[in-house]
């Protein structure tokens, strides 16, 4: 969301011309596309970005020589398409702006006890690798081989938070380090919220479909809460990871889906807890 409201407010600028380039399952071959402002690159995802990927090096050389940048802007450093740049193009004036820190998070990943974890991982989940401790462990395979290496070649980070920064210089001391709060889409500007409004004592979390959101701890905490504020509600964005409506859901249930179910019930928040689904900006 905030890149496309960056986009849209330098699309205003008459005198910038904006290039966006990204990768994508949908083409096979480097592929240009003229928009009314904007020029965008879209390069073959291939072997996939989790992992370093050298076959992006040529591509970034040639849009890079195409699109002549003065700046570059690489938004995250979780992908290994923006080292990949970085790595092909030395010479680029380049500043990355920081969306999250997998290096971080592999640390504070679970918030949970091994065996609270074992103890709610299916079948499946282990026979796929699909378990909170694999996710743990490819946080860290990104932080260790992307991450790091981006932030430790970057001359300058733009960051929001005190924690990004001191994570950042913690990694590279040497880089320029910018605040600059994101810009987000129309539709959060131009809204009708109204204090007078608004459903009092409501908790609203954008998603939790792992960990690092903090669900677990919140609904851990809901009994001190509704002491004070007895008609608190909690509302969550994004599917449903408790659902059990069907077999099939009950056998395909996450891990932590199992635990968010399991905390449900202990502390009787079953009338507190109400998971949204996916929503769009307006919603």
């Amino acid at each position: 969301g905030w890149m496309l409201g960056l986009a849209n407010s330098l699309q205003k600028e008459t005198q910038i011309e904006l290039s966006v380039a990204t990768v994508s399952p949908f083409v096979k071959s480097l592929t240009i596309l003229k928009g009314k402002n904007t020029t965008y690159y879209v390069i073959p995802l291939g072997k996939g970005n989790f992992k370093y990927n050298e076959e992006y090096e040529p591509y970034w050389e040639k849009i890079y020589h195409t699109a002549k940048p003065d700046i570059v802007h690489i938004h995250g450093t979780e992908f290994s398409h923006g080292l990949a740049f970085m790595n092909a193009c030395p010479k680029a004036k380049v500043v990355i702006s920081i969306q999250g820190l997998t290096s971080a998070y592999y640390y504070y990943y679970y918030g949970l006890k091994t065996l609270e974890i074992i103890q709610n991982t299916s079948c499946i989940e282990l026979l796929k690798s699909r378990t909170l401790f694999h996710a743990k462990n490819f946080f860290k395979s990104r932080g260790l081989s992307i991450e790091i290496p981006m932030i430790k070649k970057a001359k300058h980070i733009i960051g929001r938070t005190e924690w990004d920064k001191s994570h950042t210089w913690a990694i590279n001391p040497n880089a320029r380090y910018h605040f600059c709060n994101e810009i987000l889409r129309n539709d959060f500007y131009t809204g009708c919220w109204k204090y007078s409004n608004c459903e009092k004592h409501t908790l609203f979390l954008s998603q939790a479909g792992y960990p690092i959101k903090g669900l677990h701890m919140l609904l851990k905490a809901m009994p001190l809460i509704l002491r004070e504020f007895p008609d608190t509600m909690i509302k969550v964005g994004g599917n449903n990871i408790t659902a059990a409506n069907s077999i099939k859901q009950r056998l395909l249930m996450p891990c932590y889906g199992r635990i968010i179910k399991k905390l449900i019930k202990k502390y009787s928040l079953e009338k507190q807890v109400v998971f949204l689904n996916p929503l769009n900006a307006e919603e």
